[in-house]
């Protein structure tokens, strides 16, 4: 630096390192310039400058900077971390989605979604077809509506259990559009919140032939009885016959044995 200020007299700036007296270091910043005495001779004549509190201020805004880049990084990296999360989450939500769609679509069950309410909100295709309705014309309406009012006076209608999160099996026989009724069996469970899932089986033909195989039973049971009254009868005529028959009998073979009283003696062999 003095090479540089004896080259170009400008002033020069410079920071330097001094030890204190008491063995503490400090640094300072020196501003040298360059004159002559009366003898034209070179004098260097300088400024000094404490730079402690700045450096130390520099020190602790570096290790706050640090300290700052390596959060920022750390943050970052959680973040990335979170992000890529959340991307498995939306996976494998979509997917979840796409297999209860395909599910509720192609399930040869009826299923209906109901409202807290008992609003029918969306039907899957097995549902249109077994009410014969189309989805226009079923959304909106009552789930109770579609019940024979017989049935309900039979088995009245419990939906507040299923709102209250219990999951309810039943029989049930309910009306088509067409005026028809057919029995089905359902299963409706709390899925979401003011959200119901109804899952409806037709067991119409199941039940026909449980009541063909009960008429059968009881046409069994009836020929059964009929039987069972027959060999009684057949019983009581073979006994009265039994009796019948030993009378003339006895008749008969008293009178062989008068017979051989009176002509004992009498008859040959060949007699």
């Amino acid at each position: 630096k003095l090479a540089e200020l004896m080259s170009t007299g400008r002033p020069v700036r410079y920071e330097k390192e001094y030890i204190r007296k008491d063995g503490a270091r400090i640094s300072v910043e020196l501003l040298v310039h360059l004159g002559t005495d009366q003898m034209g001779k070179p004098i260097y004549y300088s400024f000094a400058t404490d730079l402690t509190d700045r450096k130390r201020a520099e020190d602790e805004i570096r290790l706050f900077n640090q300290d700052l880049e390596r959060r920022v990084q750390e943050r970052t990296a959680e973040l990335e971390r979170e992000i890529e999360e959340r991307k498995q989450i939306e996976r494998a939500l979509l997917a979840s989605k796409a297999k209860y769609k395909a599910l509720y679509e192609g399930s040869s069950d009826g299923i209906f979604l109901l409202d807290d309410s008992g609003t029918i909100l969306d039907g899957n295709e097995a549902s249109l077809q077994m009410y014969g309705y189309s989805l226009e014309e079923i959304r909106g309406a009552k789930v109770r509506d579609l019940i024979d009012p017989e049935d309900l006076r039979e088995n009245p209608f419990r939906f507040q259990e299923i709102v209250a999160g219990k999951i309810l099996r039943i029989d049930r026989r309910v009306r088509k559009k067409d005026g028809s009724y057919l029995t089905v069996a359902v299963s409706s469970r709390r899925v979401g919140e003011n959200l119901i899932q109804a899952l409806y089986r037709d067991i119409t033909e199941r039940e026909r032939m449980q009541s063909l195989l009960q008429d059968r039973a009881d046409e069994l049971t009836r020929v059964n009885e009929e039987l069972a009254r027959s060999n009684q009868a057949l019983e009581q005529f073979a006994h009265v016959a039994s009796h019948d028959l030993q009378e003339p009998l006895r008749n008969v073979a008293g009178a062989l044995q008068m017979f051989e009283g009176r002509h004992k003696g009498k008859l040959d062999g060949e007699s």
